[in-house]
C-alpha cells in the first residue's frame, strides 16, 4: 500500500503488542494509540546524552491522537510534560527532576494489556506511581474511542489530573451548549459537556471538573534533551479533568471522536456512540454497536438487559454479535498462561473453555464463536 499498489487494502484495523504493553488502532480517517508499562515493561529509556530528560510519564497511559499526522509536530520544548495525553498524573508543583532514577521505571502492576478482534480493542492499566493509584480503561471502535477510570487515589494535598488532549493549537475551540468560541486564555468548563477543536469532538457525558487552555506556551529544546536553548513559543490547546486534592474514589469517562461537526455534537452528548455499562474499581465494562468490552480484575458476572455472561479469572473479554452467534475474545494482561471458563446466559445459554497462551504469545489474545447451547 505504500508503494501505491492498485487494489492493496486500507491499512485498518486494532493491534495489541502483549509483549510492549501498546495498543494501536487504525481508522481510514485517524490513528489512534495507547501506551502502558507494567512489571514486564519499563516505561522509557535511560536518558542517556541528556536526552528525554522529561520523559517520566511517557507511559501512564498515553494516549495519541493522529488525523492529519503533525499534531505535535514541534510541540515538546512547550508541553507540560505532566500533561500529556491520556496520563493521570499528580500535578506536583515546579519542574520534573532530570533524574535518571525518577525517570525510567519498572511498572508496579502486572495487570496491564490488551484485548483485540483485529477490528476493536480494549486496553487496560493498573497504574501505580507512588501514592497515585487509577484503573485506566481505552476502548476503541470505528468512529473513535472512550476513555474511562476508576478507582482513582491520590496523596492528600495534592492534585490529580487525567489530560484529554495536548496538542498544537488550530483555530477555534468550541464549547458545547453556549454557542462560545473560546478566546485565548484558561478556562473552566462544567460537565456534561462536550469540546470540539481542529475537526475533533471530546464529549464528556458524566459531570466532571473540566479545564482548558488554549494559549501560547514557550520552552527550550535543551530542557529536554540535547538541543537549542533558544526560547520556543507555539500556541497549544490543552484539555483535562481535575480530579481534586487526594482524590478517594475518583472516576472519569470521556470520547474522542474525530470528524464530527458543531450541529452534530449535541445530539451526540444527548446519546454518545459508545457507552460504559460499568465503571468500577473490579469492573470496567463499555458497549458501541453490537461489541462489548469488560475489563474483569476479578471474576465475575456482567448483565444488561440484553447481555449476561461471566468469567471465572481475572481477565480481559470482548464480545460481538454476530448474527445468531457471539464472537468472544480473550486475553491475559497478567501475560501468563491460563485457563477461563465463559459463560453466556443472556440472550441465550452457552459455555466454553478458553485457554490462554504462555511463553512467546502470553498476553495474546484468543478468539472463539460461540452459537446457542454451546457446551465445551
Amino acid at each position: 500500500r505504500l508503494l501505491g499498489t492498485p487494489g492493496a487494502p486500507p491499512f485498518t484495523g486494532n493491534k495489541h503488542f502483549w509483549c510492549s504493553d501498546y495498543m494501536a488502532h487504525h481508522r481510514p480517517g485517524f490513528f489512534a494509540s495507547a501506551r502502558m508499562f507494567s512489571t514486564r515493561v519499563d516505561n522509557t529509556d535511560w536518558p542517556c546524552n541528556k536526552e528525554g530528560l522529561k520523559s517520566h510519564h511517557l507511559a501512564d497511559g498515553a494516549c495519541m491522537l493522529y488525523v492529519r499526522g503533525d499534531e505535535y509536530k514541534d510541540i515538546f520544548p512547550c508541553w507540560d510534560w505532566r500533561k500529556i495525553p491520556g496520563t493521570t498524573v499528580i500535578q506536583e508543583p515546579g519542574p520534573l527532576k532530570a533524574d535518571p532514577r525518577l525517570i525510567r521505571a519498572r511498572g508496579r502492576t502486572a495487570f496491564v494489556g490488551g484485548v483485540t478482534d483485529g477490528r476493536f480493542g480494549l486496553a487496560v492499566m493498573d497504574l501505580s506511581r507512588g501514592k497515585l493509584r487509577a484503573r485506566k480503561a481505552w476502548f476503541f471502535f470505528d468512529d473513535g474511542y472512550l476513555c474511562a477510570g476508576a478507582g482513582i487515589t491520590g496523596p492528600g494535598g495534592r492534585t490529580v489530573a487525567t489530560t484529554v488532549a495536548q496538542r498544537l493549537l488550530r483555530g477555534a475551540v468550541e464549547v458545547g451548549g453556549t454557542g462560545k468560541v473560546l478566546p485565548r486564555g484558561k478556562h473552566a468548563v462544567e460537565g456534561p459537556a462536550w469540546i470540539r477543536h481542529d475537526g475533533v469532538l471530546y464529549l464528556f457525558p458524566r459531570p466532571c471538573a473540566l479545564h482548558l487552555e488554549n494559549r501560547v506556551r514557550s520552552g527550550r529544546w535543551s530542557e529536554i534533551g540535547t538541543g537549542s536553548s533558544k526560547k520556543v513559543s507555539l500556541p497549544l490547546f490543552t484539555l483535562w479533568i481535575d480530579h481534586g486534592k487526594g482524590p478517594k474514589t475518583g472516576v472519569y469517562h470521556y470520547l474522542v471522536l474525530p470528524g464530527p461537526s458543531s450541529q452534530d455534537a449535541g445530539p451526540l452528548l444527548a446519546r454518545p456512540p459508545a457507552e460504559v455499562l460499568r465503571l468500577e474499581p473490579d469492573l470496567l465494562a463499555f458497549r458501541w454497536r453490537k461489541a462489548t468490552a469488560a475489563a474483569f480484575f476479578e471474576p465475575g458476572k456482567l448483565r444488561t438487559p440484553d447481555l449476561s455472561f461471566s468469567v471465572d479469572k481475572p481477565c480481559l473479554a470482548l464480545l460481538v454479535r454476530r448474527g445468531e452467534n457471539m464472537e468472544i475474545t480473550l486475553a491475559d494482561p497478567l501475560n501468563a498462561p491460563l485457563q477461563v471458563l465463559v459463560e453466556i446466559f443472556r440472550p441465550w445459554a452457552a459455555r466454553a473453555v478458553f485457554r490462554l497462551p504462555g511463553g512467546l504469545e502470553a498476553g495474546k489474545s484468543v478468539t472463539r464463536v460461540l452459537k446457542k447451547g454451546t457446551r465445551k
